[in-house]
């Protein structure tokens, strides 16, 4: 099972910890929330990847991995949902019925609603998944049609299977390729996937997914949704984190 910080390219070898690289990216991160919870995003040029700290006063209290993604499912209404978590309620463009998905912000803890929010961008880390050639492959294997793909939030099942952003993806990979982390110099792959009429960004760790993916193939599995809220969006965010 990969860690959110695996997706990104960054390992922690034997005797280095979080604090360490913590200690190396605040330099140069950016401030994205002040208050007694202060919020700093450090982002790699190279692979846009992004490494978001919560420090209360100088002290980390918070990691988050993500990446800059662009923009592939539309908000309307994200409320605070159990924990640092976030649910939103994601608008289906055909005019279809809305869904919900629950996804770590990097921005933190929602202290109340957000109203007609907008495109946004998904990253779905890989955390356990499995790669198919083709969809008829994985439809064989499954037993079942693919369809539009899955993108489940497993805080939302009946009942719930947990309380933070897990979710269960099953999609079509649109694009791909394999970038590197300034951070340590690892790599990683990001794959455009197509799942529930969604496209989000799915980052998948090197050392667990060695073969080059490629489009058309079919990711299916465990993985952790982490969004971001645009910038022309005015949230008041809670002192807690």
């Amino acid at each position: 099972m990969a860690s959110g910080l695996q997706c990104i390219g960054v390992d922690l070898p034997g005797g280095e910890s979080v604090a360490g690289i913590v200690d190396a990216i605040l330099p140069q991160a950016e401030q994205i929330r002040g208050g007694r919870i202060e919020v700093h995003r450090w982002q790699d040029a190279g692979s846009g990847a992004r490494i978001v700290v919560s420090l209360q006063g100088t002290r980390p209290i918070g990691l988050l991995a993500s990446l800059a993604s662009a923009p592939g499912v539309v908000f309307g209404t994200v409320r605070r949902f159990h924990g640092v978590a976030s649910e939103a309620t994601v608008l289906d463009a055909g005019g279809g019925e809305p869904t919900r998905l629950v996804c770590d912000l990097e921005e933190g803890r929602l202290a109340r609603r957000l109203h007609d929010v907008g495109p946004v961008g998904v990253v779905a880390l890989a955390t356990r998944v499995t790669l198919h050639d083709e969809v008829d492959a994985f439809e064989r294997a499954r037993g079942l049609p693919l369809g539009e793909g899955l993108l489940v939030s497993l805080a939302l099942m009946h009942p719930p299977v947990c309380w933070d952003a897990s979710g269960v993806l099953e999609g079509v990979v649109l694009l791909a390729e394999e970038r590197v982390n300034a951070t340590g110099g690892g790599s990683f792959q990001v794959a455009r996937v197509r799942a529930a009429g969604l496209e989000v960004d799915v980052c998948l760790s090197a050392h667990e997914h060695r073969a080059p993916v490629r489009p058309g193939q079919v990711i299916a599995g465990q993985v952790y949704l982490v969004g971001s809220v645009p910038a022309g969006v005015n949230g008041r965010w809670s002192r807690r984190g």
